[in-house]
């Protein structure tokens, strides 16, 4: 109720008088939150984090069966294998698309997350190579 009145009487004459008089030029009009246009590359961005976390727990269990539910272990290797194959490449061309065009939208996604999903394409990458070399 006191930020409408505050905006309302800014507006005014009145407003003005009494901000010489009274000293009220602290007082902030209230300012919407914008939206960020980019939240959809930092959802994007979390969903290949936590693939990524399955590709490493998948590998694990391919080095040594610690995971005896076959249930368990077949959800792990698809978030892992599957969707972390899929979606990794595919936000960090997002990455690059955003870095060359709109570099000030990337600011909305932290920077540890950047650089954790830019490394772990690059140990996808190193593994695609492991798989290729090996048979």
């Amino acid at each position: 109720m006191l930020t409408g009145l505050i905006v309302y009487c800014r507006r005014s004459k009145l407003f003005h008088l009494l901000s010489s008089t009274f000293n009220l030029h602290y007082i902030e009009q209230p300012t919407p939150n914008p939206k960020p246009s980019m939240r959809w590359l930092l959802k994007l961005s979390r969903v290949a984090f936590i693939c990524n976390i399955f590709f490493l727990i998948a590998f694990s269990i391919q080095l040594s069966k610690w995971i005896k539910n076959e249930d368990i272990v077949s959800t792990i290797v698809i978030l892992g294998y599957v969707m972390g194959f899929t979606l990794n490449p595919v936000v960090n061309l997002c990455y690059l698309g955003t870095g060359v065009f709109a570099r000030k939208k990337l600011t909305i996604i932290p920077t540890w997350l950047i650089v954790a999903n830019v490394l772990f394409l690059v140990i996808d990458a190193f593994y695609i190579l492991y798989l290729n070399v090996r048979s």
